[in-house]
Formats: C-alpha cells, sequence, structure tokens
C-alpha cells in the first residue's frame, strides 16, 4: 500500500487575516498530497520585553495571546478544506523566534507574506523575512502583495531549487 505524503506547511502571520496571494501560494502547495497548515504569529509584549509570568502584564500577555489564537483561528478559514492548527509565541525578535520555532518543528514549507521596503530601510535594515529566509532549515516563500512594485512577485528559499533563488509572477 502506498504511503500518502502529507504536506506540513507554515504560515506566518503578523495580521489577523491571510492575504488571497498568500492563501493561493498555500493552497497550491497543499493540492497534491493535502495539507497539514500550522499559523505561526509571534507577538512582542509592549516595549519589546517579554514580561515575566509573575508580573502585572502577565494577564494581558496571556489575554493577547487568546486572542491572537481566536484571530488565527479565524483565518484558517480561508484555507478551505486543509487541516489548520494555530501556534502564538512570545517573544522580542520576530525573526528569531520563527527561527527557532522552525528547529524545533517538522515543516517542509514556510510561507511569508512581504512588504516591499525602500530608501534606507532597505539599505541598513533586514527584514524579518530576509532574516528569516537567510537562516531557515526549512525552504521559505516570501509573498509579495498585488499591486505593489513589484505585483504577486514570490521569491523563494535557494535549497528550494537546487541552490538557486528565483523570482517569479
Amino acid at each position: 500500500m502506498a504511503q500518502s505524503t502529507i504536506t506540513r506547511i507554515v504560515v506566518t502571520l503578523d495580521k489577523p487575516e491571510i492575504a488571497p496571494e498568500v492563501a493561493r501560494v498555500v493552497q497550491r502547495l497543499a493540492s497534491s498530497a493535502g495539507g497539514e497548515v500550522t499559523l505561526l504569529r509571534v507577538l512582542v509584549p509592549a516595549g519589546g520585553e517579554r514580561p515575566r509570568p509573575a508580573g502585572d502584564l502577565a494577564p494581558l500577555v496571556d489575554l493577547a495571546e487568546r486572542r491572537a489564537r481566536a484571530e488565527l483561528v479565524q483565518a484558517g478559514r480561508a484555507l478551505d478544506g486543509l487541516a489548520v492548527r494555530p501556534e502564538v509565541i512570545v517573544g522580542r525578535d520576530r525573526a528569531g523566534e520563527i527561527l527557532a520555532w522552525l528547529r524545533a518543528h517538522a515543516a517542509d514549507w514556510v510561507v511569508m507574506g512581504a512588504r516591499e521596503r525602500h530608501g534606507l530601510r532597505q539599505l541598513f535594515f533586514r527584514s524579518v523575512v530576509q532574516t528569516v529566509r537567510a537562516g531557515s532549515p526549512t525552504p521559505v516563500i516570501a509573498v509579495y502583495p498585488v499591486g505593489g512594485r513589484q505585483p504577486g512577485r514570490i521569491l523563494s528559499h535557494p535549497a528550494a531549487l537546487g541552490g538557486r533563488a528565483v523570482g517569479a509572477h
């Protein structure tokens, strides 16, 4: 009996919804063998520092985590027919937390919505997407929004295509 391979896809979200471009990519990746999707969101506490569990902010962080989890469940409805699991992490460094999660969990693909960056920000600062693409043990697909200067552009992790980075429309 042939064994069915399920594609494990991680979708990182920093908003409470899945962009249509990202949903299309996830549906395509999962369409051949079915897919399990983890919606991953990193919450950065106010001030960028993780509060101590016994501190006054712990109930607020817990409330934020519960709200984010509920938003991920709602967002997962955009991925019809796929098994979706919400995952919320609290930490100071979004890229670092995503990379740590990827090293600890098995995944076949990471899909990230990306924004175009311009000027000095692009020149001097790495984006979360750039940092994750550079350090990920898993192939990363960065999806840019339609309507920008690079409409619908997709950048894939070099390891996904035999060491070549690819841009596609």
